[in-house]
């Protein structure tokens, strides 16, 4: 099956966006909830998007998320 390539990204950078750190693990819970509902095509886009997440954080895990502000650290921390 093809994937549009800016369906993909579009799809990487919205899981990205919206579930940070875990969107890897979203996208891979959405793949199989689609297979198990008979909607291959979005399994495959998931599955693609999971794939893509990953190899972005292997690279560099920091980079996706320079966009988002930092958090304040806790008092006891700081």
């Amino acid at each position: 099956m093809t994937i549009d390539n800016a369906l993909l990204w579009q799809t990487v950078l919205a899981a990205d966006y919206e579930y940070g750190e875990t969107a890897e693990t979203h996208a891979l819970t959405d793949a199989a909830r689609a297979a198990a509902g008979g909607d291959a095509a979005q399994a495959a886009l998931w599955q693609a998007a999971a794939e893509a997440l990953q190899t972005l954080y292997q690279i560099n895990c920091n980079a996706t998320r320079l966009r988002r502000p930092r958090r304040p650290m806790a008092p006891e921390r700081q």
